[in-house]
């Protein structure tokens, strides 16, 4: 479809953006824990309001996270530790996701991500891109954001990208990019979002086997914000 430019205007262009996004080996721990595990699958099968079932799970996983992080037999005696408890905060981020609590996803995915980064391995490092990534996502689903949202925002994508450079996953990275261009699209702040869509076709058309339909994506975004801008500066001089 062809977009004729004067339907567009730097007042509608943020709406365009905003449709656009609308196994470890460690040992067992004890049977409070295998409690919890069988009351979550009681209360998903039993429960009346499945949202509140799975928020209340989510809250048990983070919490059980917190405490093996703090516990000091926990973090002295299991094997691959970081990663266990990651996964406690990436379970947690799942059961907020269904329950569509983005917020708490958010948060939870963060901490999933502090915990792999811990494990220093490339594969960690993979994972705490891709919580990072997720997190983020979660914040621009949340409908009333304030200015702390959209910071988090920023600063998940900005440090998942820097993971993904360092360990050469550019098609990774260009997602991230292009995920910060949108939002800087949404927040109108044109320059800022120019910059980084080129910077998101640069990468991607670095990564190998790179889909040049990404890049035609990019070079569309950027001429409709230029066209959009050229407009607005019409405008202010009638």
């Amino acid at each position: 479809m062809v977009v004729q430019p004067e339907l567009i205007s730097t007042r509608t262009l943020p709406a365009m953006f905003r449709r656009r996004c609308q196994g470890y080996d460690y040992e067992p721990i004890g049977r409070q824990e295998a409690d919890e595990e069988e009351h979550d699958e009681a209360a998903l099968l039993e429960g009346d309001d499945l949202g509140q079932a799975l928020e209340a799970r989510g809250d048990r996983l983070m919490a059980r996270g917190h405490r093996r992080g703090s516990t000091w037999w926990f973090v002295s005696c299991v094997r691959r530790k970081s990663s266990v408890i990651a996964d406690d905060f990436r379970d947690a981020a799942l059961s907020y996701v269904l329950a569509r609590n983005w917020r708490k996803a958010a948060a939870a995915y963060d901490s999933q991500a502090a915990y792999a980064l811990k494990g220093g391995s490339p594969r960690d490092c993979s994972d705490a891109a891709s919580a990072l990534l997720n997190s983020a996502r979660c914040y621009r689903k949340i409908l009333h954001k304030d200015e702390g949202d959209v910071a988090a925002t920023r600063s998940a994508l900005l440090k998942a990208a820097e993971l993904c450079i360092d360990n050469d996953e550019l098609q990774s990275a260009f997602t991230c990019f292009l995920v910060l261009a949108d939002l800087c699209a949404e927040q109108e702040e044109w320059h800022n979002a120019l910059h980084l869509f080129q910077k998101a076709k640069d990468y991607y058309g670095s990564a190998k086997g790179s889909n040049p339909r990404y890049a035609r994506y990019c070079n569309s975004r950027v001429n409709l914000i230029r066209v959009a801008l050229i407009m607005k500066k019409l405008d202010a001089r009638a």
